[in-house]
């Protein structure tokens, strides 16, 4: 039986949050080119590892809910939730009647409108660059409509024609065996 241990465990966490916080950091220099170049390379990472563990004090698990708290943190700036700036967005942070997608999506939809910008299609969450974008679906490789349908193979049954089983009130069923007879659940029959 294999055991992991629990600094094992915490390890793999670790290193998974780093493998996440990397490409959220391609992910913020995609979409915030100019913030990313003032910053500079340490610096983004600071923000976006600062940002994720705030994601995560407030309740968000999911990468979707993390990554656009830190969209809103290169939006709004890295203390928007507690500037006292938005208050808006530190009310909607606190309440706990929302889930953490929700909350997600209003405050995308409330930084874009007080931008002056219109909100994104999905606002339910920040607008996913071309790297999020699901892959293009493959190619039909199936018939086309100018082929026709593979013949028939002869060799199966004939379809059913509609003619119905016979009725059991006109043609009685056969006699059970000794054995059968002997069953409570068989009583009463022939």
């Amino acid at each position: 039986m294999l055991v992991i241990r629990e600094q094992q465990m915490q390890v793999l966490r670790a290193a998974r949050q780093r493998a996440f916080e990397q490409s959220t950091v391609e992910h913020v220099r995609r979409r915030f080119p100019a913030a990313c170049a003032a910053l500079g390379d340490t610096a983004t990472h600071d923000q976006v590892h600062t940002a994720v563990q705030r994601a995560l004090d407030h309740g968000m698990t999911s990468p979707a809910d993390v990554r656009g708290y830190v969209d809103l943190t290169f939006l709004l700036g890295p203390d928007f939730d507690r500037s006292g700036r938005y208050s808006w967005a530190e009310e909607l942070l606190a309440d706990h009647r929302f889930a953490p997608e929700v909350k997600i999506g209003l405050l995308t939809q409330l930084a874009a409108q007080r931008a002056g910008a219109a909100p994104p299609a999905d606002a339910t969450a920040p607008v996913p660059d071309a790297a999020d974008a699901p892959p293009e679906p493959l190619p039909f490789d199936g018939l086309e409509l100018a082929e026709e349908p593979p013949a028939a193979d002869p060799n199966l049954l004939e379809p059913y024609d509609g003619d119905l089983p016979p009725d059991p009130e006109e043609e009685p069923l056969p006699p059970l065996p000794e054995y059968a007879r002997c069953d409570p659940h068989f009583r009463g029959l022939p």
